[in-house]
């Protein structure tokens, strides 16, 4: 896939598990990176041997969360509302306006 995740903010309960994101995705094209933005939400579980600490949370171990979270056909669709978005911003090259 050709678009990028990238976190924009965390929020954590009192006992320290990230349980929301949001995150901005991107999709560069030659006339530029567009983006839209984005939130999901965690069900932590505390007692769970893979329960990570807000304080070694890393930002990738985020985008995995993420794009667990929307599956693969909302990240199909955020892809594709981002590809349309280029192609209608596209600005003629002077060649392909000659050849008209």
């Amino acid at each position: 896939m050709s678009v990028e995740i990238e976190i924009v903010s965390k929020n954590n309960d009192v006992k320290g598990g990230v349980i929301a994101a949001s995150f901005k995705a991107l999709k560069s094209s030659v006339n530029g990176t567009y983006k839209t933005y984005g939130d999901c939400t965690f069900v932590v579980k505390h007692d769970s041997k893979s329960f990570v600490l807000i304080q070694d949370v890393t930002d990738s171990l985020v985008v995995t969360w993420i794009e667990k979270s929307l599956g693969e056909t909302r990240l199909k669709a955020i892809e594709k509302i981002l590809s349309t978005r280029i192609k209608s911003e596209v600005k003629p090259t002077a060649k392909s306006e000659s050849k008209k």
